[in-house]
């Protein structure tokens, strides 16, 4: 069962050197009906010029990363990318217990194109994460 939750507007980060600050997101308030973890997908919506590519989309637990980082090298970004499937864990052993925990999230940040260097900014206006369980 896919459950969308959380929504953060209008964040937005100016990349410091190369990269933009992490922004880390929790408290989803998951209830999940199953107990295996089967994939997690995560939407992100943002605006950015093409030479802001990702750096960090990586789920998070306890203040600390967790399984594998999602980002997307050499990107072109769109308004909205989808990262991760229903089938997808990320390379992480979630359980159910994690999910539902209130430091369970998502970290994003941003970086800038190595051959284009600029001082641009980044605006995340929404983030949609589905768990998928059984």
């Amino acid at each position: 069962t896919a459950k969308p939750l959380k929504t953060i507007a209008g964040t937005n980060g100016m990349l410091f050197r190369n990269c933009t600050k992490e922004l880390w997101t929790s408290e989803y308030n998951f209830n999940l009906p199953g107990s295996i973890i089967l994939g997690v997908e995560l939407v992100l919506k943002t605006r950015r010029v093409s030479r802001i590519q990702d750096y960090t989309i990586q789920l998070c637990l306890n203040d600390q990363l967790i399984g594998d980082n999602q980002a997307i090298p050499h990107h072109v970004p769109e308004n909205s990318t989808t990262y991760g499937s229903p089938t997808n864990t990320w390379g992480a052993e979630l359980t159910k217990a994690d999910i539902e925990s209130n430091s369970f999230g998502v970290v994003i940040s941003f970086q800038s194109n190595d051959q284009c260097p600029h001082y641009d900014r980044a605006f995340v206006d929404q983030i949609e994460l589905r768990i998928y369980s059984a």
